[in-house]
């Protein structure tokens, strides 16, 4: 792929090193190496980490590379095991002479493309230790998004969690009469996730709660609890993320839940979430909180006495409490969204940087590609789709595919969308997001959703609650009309 450039009125050829970059080697990384490959693009990834792997709630074999992989792979259990090649990118840099992006990793090797991917995705860029004192401690600590390769011996140890998200959870080895029916039933285990509101392997319940009796509502509570996980919130009422007083009776029947549970009632209450459910995703007939009823388990509640200090033995509260422990693991979760995009220097045109102008305000096309970084296509970033992640991005890769092979079938050298496009994907997200319980549900929980789980970042949604199918349609519908709402040259 070559360019032709003007240097003292003569033109020279230019070509980059690949076609395109790959930042990522996860779900999302992984699925758009697959796109690349069958587009015959030459390509390199990097991937921070020692090896392949990623963050993801979904059920592993949700995942739609191809019918021979699918074919020829058993999945042995319902979620990957993950192990953590050790190169970070340190800066991606578009030259508008060349119409190149140079990215740079930390050893200060430099490489050029003409298509930059950026695929960390959502959950992988770490929240830094808010806690003064990390270093002192003597004993062993590890950071849950950084866990290391080795195998980690906490028998016989004390033991702190600093946080309280479970993920994932109820994981087991699939029988061998599963795994064949997952074999059989593939095609419609697919079909199924991609029509489901959030790309799950089940139904939507299209029944609101409203107008049913009290008895006829604790029944499919019941029955959902009973199911576990997402099967709770979408397959019993059509209406908890819509619906404060539908929401509202579903967030109590977990708190009781909860109550009935855990033994010991200070324990219960403390567990039990004070805001929506669907604000954080608590634990839904998971097992979960059957953990705290063992006599080697207890809770203390940051929210009434939160760490004041790490220790040389332990970790000390505000309220002059000492804890002391062998092992302490930090469970603070993610930069989410924004992070993985934010956490190394991104310059577009003009040398416009995107964390500084994400500070301020989130804005994206489709949640793809952004105004002033031509040829650069996101994947599992902010603004796309709330959803079970191997699904959206078996939308987003194609995408990206169609895209550059447009741009390729036309000879355009660079690509962007418009500024008037972004800002009405950037409000539709926006007025969605406004239409759910969320915005209130979340604003006392310090949810990722909007970034409140990050002191000093912006609160605003960073994802698209609209389900994937309207998603889905909007990608699709800006292909089949010629990319109208992008600036092509």
């Amino acid at each position: 792929m070559e360019n032709t450039v003007s240097v003292n009125g003569t033109s020279h050829q230019v070509k980059p090193e690949y076609d395109a970059l790959i930042i990522g080697a996860g779900f999302s990384g992984l699925r758009m190496i697959h796109e690349c490959r069958q587009l015959g693009l030459s390509l390199k990834a990097f991937e921070a980490g020692p090896a392949v792997g990623g963050t993801c709630e979904s059920w592993v074999y949700i995942m739609n590379f191809s019918k021979q992989l699918n074919d020829e792979w058993t999945w042995k259990e319902r979620f990957p095991c993950q192990p953590e090649f050790h190169t970070r990118i340190q800066s991606a840099r578009w030259n508008d002479d060349t119409h190149f992006w140079t990215l740079e990793t930390e050893f200060g090797k430099k490489h050029t493309c003409k298509y930059f991917i950026p695929a960390g995705g959502v959950l992988s860029a770490s929240r830094r230790l808010p806690f003064l004192g990390v270093e002192r401690f003597k004993g062993e600590w590890y950071q849950s998004s950084y866990w290391p390769r080795h195998s980690v011996s906490l028998k016989g140890k004390r033991v702190a969690v600093v946080g309280n998200y479970v993920i994932p959870a109820r994981n087991h080895l699939l029988s061998a009469d599963q795994q064949e029916s997952i074999k059989e039933n593939y095609a419609e285990i697919w079909a199924e996730a991609k029509n489901q509101s959030f790309g799950m392997s089940m139904t939507d319940s299209h029944t609101p709660m409203s107008g049913l009796s009290e008895a006829k509502i604790q029944r499919v509570l019941e029955g959902g609890w009973e199911a576990g996980g997402f099967r709770f919130v979408f397959e019993t009422f059509g209406d908890l993320i819509s619906d404060r007083q539908s929401n509202d009776i579903a967030s109590e029947f977990v708190r009781n839940k909860i109550r009935s549970v855990v033994k010991d009632e200070k324990t219960a209450e403390k567990l039990c979430p004070k805001y929506g459910l669907f604000a954080k995703r608590p634990p839904l007939g998971h097992y979960y909180f059957e953990t705290f009823n063992r006599a080697n388990v207890s809770l203390v509640d940051a929210r009434t006495d939160p760490i004041k200090e790490v220790t040389e033995h332990g970790l000390c509260t505000e309220s002059g409490e000492q804890y002391e422990f062998d092992t302490i693991i930090y469970a603070i979760g993610f930069d989410a969204g924004t992070g993985s995009l934010t956490s190394f220097d991104i310059n577009g045109r003009n040398g416009e940087n995107l964390g500084q102008k994400w500070a301020s305000h989130v804005e994206t096309y489709l949640g793809m590609a952004m105004t002033n970084f031509p040829n650069m296509f996101a994947i599992a970033a902010p603004q796309g789709p709330f959803a079970n992640f191997p699904v959206v991005l078996d939308s987003q890769a194609p995408w990206v595919g169609k895209t550059i092979s447009y741009m390729e079938k036309n000879n355009y050298k660079q690509v962007e969308p418009t500024q008037e496009a972004m800002a009405g994907w950037t409000k539709t997200v926006n007025d969605i997001y406004a239409m759910t319980i969320l915005p209130e549900a979340t604003k006392d929980s310090n949810s990722y959703f909007i970034g409140a789980n990050v002191p000093g970042k912006k609160i605003e949604p960073l994802f698209w609650f609209g389900g994937i199918v309207p998603y889905f349609q909007a990608c699709e519908e800006e292909v089949h009309t010629g990319f109208p709402n992008f600036v092509k040259s």
